[in-house]
């Protein structure tokens, strides 16, 4: 039996309050927040924080956002 994850990956219905789901999404809450707090010049932790919220980027990549 597929996860609710695993579900909404492969573009099924799925249930987006169970726990697994509601997990993912206070977590990218949470890098969000970290993202808005980090200094617009520290690339290096950026890049670190899209990594997580990627779950991982090329070495060439460029991300330029204004995060409200």
């Amino acid at each position: 039996m597929k996860t609710e994850y695993e579900k909404c990956m492969d573009g099924e219905p799925f249930d987006g309050s169970s726990p697994e789901i509601t997990e993912i999404g206070v977590r990218n809450k949470w890098l969000f927040q970290q993202l808005r707090n980090t200094d617009y010049a520290d690339n290096e932790e950026k890049q670190r924080i899209y990594r997580e919220l990627f779950g991982g980027i090329g070495e060439d990549v460029y991300i330029d956002v204004e995060i409200y």
